[in-house]
């Protein structure tokens, strides 16, 4: 189904992008599509080295360069291109209207600021508010996140993980994004904080209005947060759909083995099956279907031609030549 424009918060067509090493070019993103509706949640799923970082960070148009180049494609963003954007144009984006929670909360916060600096330091450059109004709304922010505004004069290290990553969560909405990008905004806590600070965020962005995208490889925590779900693979997605479509009728073989190597408490004492094979070498570019030598269903057409997208329903969508009935004429 094609969202109207005026559904779409975020679209990201055709993105290519890669990094030039001395030991030669990285592909890192290969002609990925995705879209974001307003007030919706999105998680973008994968093993390391899918992608999905970088295709985060090309979205606050962030990628580092040098290494790094976005050389095709598109990030609309309410219509506009974020890859044409002006750097005045990015630093008010940027925090105002998309913000990002990175994955280790000790390297996104400053060491030698307190707390409150921190927050109140993210609300003054977006908003024309005096030193005294930002570290007010700053208390606000801590308060919101569920920490002791009596707190604000405190530095990173005298917080636990939990905290400084509510702090980040903090730092990320003062300026109220209509998209918050959570990159693996859970991996260094223990399981008992990860499902605190998972209902903590989607609480905040539901009350908020915002949308979200969520970048995991956790089925688990997408399965608790998000409407709906982009599976990747070597620089593409591979399957997306709502959350229900994709977990009740997973339609790539990627797909199908990322759920069949998760331990199932009812097929208890069964051995995992893990996805055969490696991905492909990012350094090359692969020809036909980028997953053909790890599939079983695996067919002549495949190894020659990349699939596109089929759509399977309303909003489930699969690239996969087992699905298209070309692949077995």
């Amino acid at each position: 189904m094609q969202e109207r424009d005026d559904e779409v918060l975020l679209r990201v067509r055709d993105l290519h992008v890669q990094y030039d090493t001395d030991a030669g070019t990285v592909y890192a993103v290969n002609g990925l599509d995705l879209t974001i509706r307003r007030r919706h949640t999105v998680a973008l799923v994968g093993e390391t080295g899918a992608g999905k970082t970088t295709t985060a960070l090309s979205i606050l148009n962030l990628v580092p360069d040098p290494p790094g180049r976005i050389v095709g494609g598109e990030i609309l963003l309410d219509g506009q291109d974020v890859l044409r954007f002006d750097t005045e144009r990015l630093q008010q984006m940027r925090g105002n209207d998309v913000a990002m929670i990175f994955q280790d909360p000790m390297t996104a916060l400053n060491p030698v600021m307190t707390v409150g600096e921190q927050i109140a330091e993210s609300i003054a450059l977006h908003n024309d508010v005096s030193e005294s109004e930002a570290l007010r709304r700053a208390k606000e922010m801590l308060r919101l996140v569920g920490i002791d505004d009596g707190r604000s004069g405190e530095y990173p290290h005298q917080f636990s993980g939990g905290m400084r990553q509510r702090v980040v969560i903090a730092i990320a909405l003062a300026c109220k994004p209509r998209l918050l990008i959570a990159d693996e905004p859970t991996t260094a806590l223990d399981v008992t904080i990860q499902a605190q600070q998972l209902v903590l965020i989607k609480d905040l962005i539901t009350n908020g209005g915002m949308s979200m995208l969520l970048i995991t490889h956790d089925l688990g925590v997408v399965a608790e947060t998000c409407d709906h779900v982009a599976v990747m693979y070597s620089g593409r997605i591979v399957e997306r759909g709502t959350t229900a479509e994709v977990f009740n009728d997973r339609l790539h073989p990627y797909t199908q083995g990322l759920f069949n190597s998760l331990p199932n408490l009812r097929k208890q004492g069964e051995e995992l099956q893990p996805i055969k094979g490696m991905m492909p070498n990012p350094m090359e570019k692969t020809v036909g279907c980028p997953f053909a030598p790890r599939c079983e269903y695996v067919y002549e057409r495949c190894l020659i031609e990349e699939p596109a997208l089929l759509a399977r329903g309303s909003a489930h969508a699969v690239a996969c030549h087992k699905y298209d009935d070309q692949s077995r004429g």
